[in-house]
């Protein structure tokens, strides 16, 4: 009976697939591993996706754009003036607002440049002239009204030096003085009329540019007659240079173009055998005139003079 019953309660379990464990399995035993080299471990990387940005990063440094080189432009040659320009009036404008300060050798440098105007045309642009006979630096300096006549006239009205200065509206003073009083006056007083000279015209056109023109020569005959020794006469040029360098104003020479070779007056350029200048020597002086407007208006130009620069 109990085994019967047995029996059928095992079927039943069978049927209803359910395994019954079997007695005395033994689990099989794992092998061992056979040795061989350490395995390499291979490490991936995962790169995290970057974000998305409105402008992505660069992942390389930003490289400047090279500049291309640009080819270097040829030097400009230098204005070249030649004796045919200058003679012609080319830089004659140059005058048209200055005035020429002086005595009676500005006084006939004046009467000389009307014919050649009336003759010519513009000569030295419309520069004026103050050219008074027997004035000195002396006497301008005092800035007054003399009771003998020798004045500064301008329009038919006398008129102090500064005031004649001033009514001319000049932009540019040429002044030249001395052959009246350096016969008899101390060449101190004289540079110190000079210096009162370039107060006055600052005192009355503050941005003039003035323009001491050199002492000029005078003939053998004129040092013999005064006891005058010309070396010592012209040397007074070497003291108006520096005076002029102390004041800050321009200093112009052209009197050694006007010297014979022991350097008194060239009697060919004379008038009347003493200091006054004839045609030929105020051409000089309006040639030396035109070579200097030449450098201040092109300051970098060549002069060719006479076959030389």
């Amino acid at each position: 009976m109990k085994r019967m019953a047995s029996f059928l309660l095992c079927m039943l379990l069978l049927a209803c697939g359910v395994q019954t464990p079997a007695a005395d399995v033994q689990p099989k035993p794992t092998p061992e591993p056979t040795q061989t080299e350490e395995p390499v471990e291979i490490v991936a990387f995962h790169t995290q996706a970057p974000q998305a940005t409105d402008t992505p990063a660069s992942t390389e440094a930003a490289t400047e754009a090279p500049t291309p080189e640009s080819t270097p432009e040829p030097t400009p040659e230098p204005e070249r003036i030649d004796a045919a320009r200058l003679d012609a009036g080319e830089f004659d404008s140059f005058f048209d607002d200055a005035v020429f300060v002086g005595d009676s050798i500005t006084k006939s440098f004046r009467n000389y440049v009307t014919e050649k105007r009336e003759a010519d045309g513009r000569c030295l642009g419309e520069a004026k002239f103050l050219g008074v006979i027997n004035m000195s630096a002396l006497r301008a300096a005092k800035d007054r009204i003399n009771d003998d006549g020798i004045n500064f006239f301008y329009r038919g009205s006398a008129k102090p030096f500064s005031e004649a200065v001033r009514v001319t509206e000049a932009k540019k003073v040429l002044i030249l003085f001395g052959v009246n009083e350096l016969v008899w006056c101390r060449w101190d007083d004289e540079t110190r009329a000079f210096e009162r000279l370039i107060e006055l015209v600052r005192s009355v056109e503050p941005d003039a540019e003035i323009v001491i023109q050199a002492l000029l020569p005078v003939t053998k005959r004129y040092c013999s007659r005064n006891e005058i020794e010309i070396g010592t006469w012209n040397s007074y040029n070497d003291v108006l240079r520096e005076m002029c360098e102390k004041n800050g104003v321009t200093f112009l020479s052209f009197a050694e173009k006007l010297m014979d070779d022991d350097g008194y007056l060239n009697e060919t350029y004379s008038s009347d055998g003493q200091y006054h200048l004839n045609g030929q020597g105020n051409e000089i002086w309006i040639r030396a005139l035109r070579e200097y407007a030449a450098r201040r208006m092109y300051p970098d130009a060549v002069l060719v003079i006479q076959g030389g620069d």
